[in-house]
Parts: structure tokens; sequence; C-alpha cells
């Protein structure tokens, strides 16, 4: 198996299932709409009357199967390392961040703070880029990381250098380094559920109580 295109697609094709309920965050809604699907999340219809109510409809002009505003993060850095001989050039990938996202891009949608705050910073020249926040953005980039450095002598620095253009943050940076050890184990075999005790006991302090707590949960919701 090719691990790192399992790791690549698996990350695109799982944000393209979330677009749907992407941004809610009404636990009693998401229930509500997939019962309409038979209880299926994945790939909800893209509808305004999933989000009355409880979020302003985001996503009018995407439609099922393109990507949420964490995918296109991803799908940037890949195209990016792809035109660079597979590194991860920061100008680069800034200005490929700005095209997309900025001002006349083709994005259209609710965009988070951490991309709001890293467009402000690349226009003015600020770098890092990124600011003082934990939300998703900090973690979209890894992926392409992982595989383009994986094995290498610089991927935690090339980890936290992708983090930094959008996010600068204590507990962001203990769940990437959370995430890219538990990709680390799956991709080199380990069994998941075994992969996910070993990278939650391995956490820094930050990250650990919340994720041994998620693991040892009797609750499913």
């Amino acid at each position: 198996m090719n691990h790192n295109a399992d790791l690549l697609l698996g990350a695109l094709v799982a944000d393209a299932a979330c677009l749907g309920l992407h941004w809610i965050y009404n636990v009693d809604r998401v229930a509500a709409v997939t019962a309409r699907q038979n209880g299926q999340c994945a790939f909800t219809p893209v509808e305004a009357r999933n989000f009355e109510g409880v979020k302003t409809f985001a996503h009018k002009d995407r439609e099922n199967g393109m990507f949420t505003q964490i995918g296109e993060v991803l799908h940037l850095a890949i195209k990016s390392m792809n035109a660079n001989d597979g590194t991860f050039d920061v100008p680069a990938y800034q200005s490929a961040f700005t095209a997309f996202f900025g001002a006349g891009g083709p994005f259209v949608g609710f965009m988070d703070r951490p991309t709001l705050g890293a467009l402000a910073n690349i226009a003015a020249d600020v770098n890092p880029s990124g600011i003082d926040d934990n939300q998703t953005p900090a973690l979209a980039r890894l992926p392409a990381i992982l595989v383009g450095y994986q094995g290498q002598d610089q991927l935690p620095d090339m980890i936290k250098t992708a983090m930094e253009v959008t996010n600068i943050n204590d507990e962001a940076t203990a769940f990437s380094n959370v995430f890219a050890d538990l990709a680390t184990r799956v991709m080199n075999g380990e069994a998941l559920d075994d992969a996910l005790v070993a990278a939650a006991n391995g956490a820094d302090d930050i990250a650990k109580a919340d994720l041994l707590n998620a693991l040892n949960t009797t609750e499913d919701d």
C-alpha cells in the first residue's frame, strides 16, 4: 500500500465529507440533520435549512464533494510543494494562500480567525504570519508535511514552520505533535487503537489529559 497517498487522499476525502455539516456546533441539530439520512453524517447535502437558527449558512456557493476551508488549506500545501520540488517553501505557500483566500481570490465562504489573521500579517510582511489561535488551520497542512519530510531530520522544524503560517499557539503546537505522532504510527503499520493510546500517552501535558479522557469516556455523542 502507498501510505503517502492514503494519508493525503484520506485527509482530503474526509474533509469533503464534512462540508455539509461544517460550522454546525449544535449536536442536536447535527443529530436532526443526520436522522434525515438514516444516521449518516458523511457527504450531508449542502443545504441552507440545515443551518437555520444555529449558524450562518457559510457554504451557499459550494457543492457536495468540494472541500471545506480546511481542505483547501491542505490542497494548497500539496500543490505548492509539488511546484517546489517537494519542499515547503514558506513565501511560495503564503503567496498561494493569499491568492486563494485573499481579496479577489476564488474562495467564497466563512473564514476563521487564523486565516484572516494570516492574510493580514502576510500583507504586512510579518513573519511568521500566524496569530495566537488554536483552531484547525494549525493542523491542516500537516499531512503534506509528513509525506514530504518523513524520515528526515528537519521534520519537527517543518511541522512548526508550516503551522506558524496561520497559528502560533502552545496548544496548537502540542496537538500538531500528537497528530504527527499518530499519523506516523499508523503509516508504519501500527494498529489504530494502539496508535491512539500511544500518541495520547506521549502527548505534552497541555494535551495529554484531554486525549486520555476522550479515549476512556463512555459517552458516544
